[in-house]
């Protein structure tokens, strides 16, 4: 049996190393081209064979030895080892982050391959010099679609059929793990490939999140214990058994399962998905729609926000879905569509209103689910358990008074709390008055928009 890789960085030096050969094949390749005087001269002004040599570990009487088959002979046998090891490695348990990315997103070997060419000058700058030696530039030091196609294949053939794998409908450029140079949609030889950016922190361990993304997610609340939420125990179990046993279920990547919680602002959607979550063992990712609707490129910041559910992995929760839900012309909510089919696989929609999907999500499973604000007796006894000691209170202050004047959610109730006790301190007072308390409810009430 073959020895598993020590760590992820013992295992992406061993795949460099065999790009290593796959480079050198190339430039032993490109020699006899260069031995024409005229390319000969305007190589020189950019890069020195000598320095080719040097970066590849090498030298010249190497390249004579070796010929471009016997390199990729080798190359190949490489292969073969690093993917026995890679095997021993996931049987002991070790973090492969390339393997990773490549069962997350179902990629072939030749697809890895692709990533790993670009992830190269990220790991070592000596890449770029090397790139930018074999397309005789310079200035060209991210590696083309030609470029890899060398690379990696053997034939014009294989090139021909390789090609499919830079069409935007391939599963690297649909999933945005690859960039064409300066957003160039369109896939000629010439193109620079370009690995993005949080797939490469991915990959190499760091974040790597795009900073104009990041206002996008939003802190998840707090865990709260699933037997003290306030709706009846048959809906709480219902829930739990069914996301349960979704996550169990072996198809559950091709069929999604997608709740919408609809209820009034402050009705403790978030709240109940978190607790569902939390009880699966699976982490909350929390989207705020209105800040992705702000992004220059609606569509490219929905597909990369929604990545991160199979990256980390983790479940979706869209805050705010009634923007899009209720947009006449529906092109961002298709847009958004699109994405939660191609990435999410346990998504959370939040809406004020439910929300008809028609025939939109009819290959996955969406469940309607209403959360009612809470009635009379409820809202009275959710204000004496928000309000904590009563000692804090003035004597005049009634919950059952509070729960008949306004028809508030829990959200609204605490938050109205807050205002109060900020109401007090503003005095220099510890007690809280049924003033402070009334004009934290009418702020509430006032509000148009409230985080549910």
């Amino acid at each position: 049996m073959s020895e598993a890789f020590l760590n992820n960085w013992e295992y992406l030096n061993a795949e460099l190393a065999r790009l290593d050969i796959l480079v050198q094949a190339e430039v032993v390749k490109c020699r006899p081209l260069a031995k024409d005087n005229r390319l000969d001269s305007f190589r020189s002004l950019f890069i020195s064979e000598d320095e080719v040599t040097h970066l590849l570990g090498t030298s010249e009487s190497d390249w004579h030895v070796d010929e471009v088959e016997q390199l990729r002979t080798r190359a190949e046998l490489m292969r073969k080892e690093i993917w026995s090891r890679r095997q021993a490695s996931t049987e002991q348990g070790v973090y492969l982050s390339l393997p990773q990315l490549a069962r997350i997103f179902r990629l072939s070997p030749f697809e890895e391959d692709l990533v790993l060419i670009c992830l190269a000058p990220e790991i070592d700058l000596k890449y770029e010099r090397l790139y930018a030696y074999l397309q005789d530039d310079l200035t060209r030091r991210l590696p083309t679609v030609q470029l890899a196609l060398e690379l990696l294949c053997i034939s014009a053939e294989e090139r021909g059929q390789a090609r499919i794998h830079f069409t935007r409908q391939a599963i690297l450029f649909r999933s945005q793990i690859l960039r064409f140079e300066g957003d160039n949609h369109a896939s000629s030889l010439g193109n620079g490939l370009k690995l993005d950016e949080r797939i490469s922190g991915f990959v190499l361990g760091t974040d790597g999140m795009d900073r104009g993304l990041r206002a996008c997610f939003k802190a998840s609340p707090p865990p709260v214990e699933l037997d003290v939420l306030r709706w009846n125990e048959s809906l709480k179990t219902d829930l739990l058994n069914l996301t349960r046993d979704y996550l169990q279920h072996d198809q559950k990547p091709l069929h999604k399962l997608i709740f919408n919680f609809h209820g009034l602002a402050g009705a403790g959607r978030k709240t109940l998905a978190a607790t569902l979550c939390r009880e699966c063992g699976v982490p909350l990712i929390i989207v705020d729609l209105r800040e992705v609707l702000r992004q220059p490129h609606f569509e490219d910041a929905i597909r990369s926000i929604l990545r991160e559910a199979v990256l980390q992995p983790g479940a979706i929760y869209l805050e705010h879905f009634d923007l899009i839900a209720n947009d006449d012309e529906g092109v961002s909510r298709q847009q958004l569509i699109s994405a939660l089919e191609e990435f999410s696989w346990l998504t959370f929609l939040s809406t004020e209103k439910p929300w008809a999907p028609g025939g939109a999500l009819r290959q996955h499973v969406y469940i309607d689910v209403e959360l009612s604000a809470p009635g009379l007796q409820e809202r009275t006894d959710l204000w004496a358990q928000l309000a904590g000691n009563p000692e804090g209170f003035a004597p005049d202050v009634s919950w059952e008074d509070l729960a008949v004047k306004f028809r508030l959610t829990p959200g609204q109730i605490n938050d109205a709390l807050v205002v109060a006790r900020n109401r007090a301190r503003l005095r220099g007072k510890e007690i809280i008055t049924a003033d402070d308390l009334h004009r934290g409810c009418r702020a509430q009430s006032n509000q148009k928009l409230s985080t549910a």
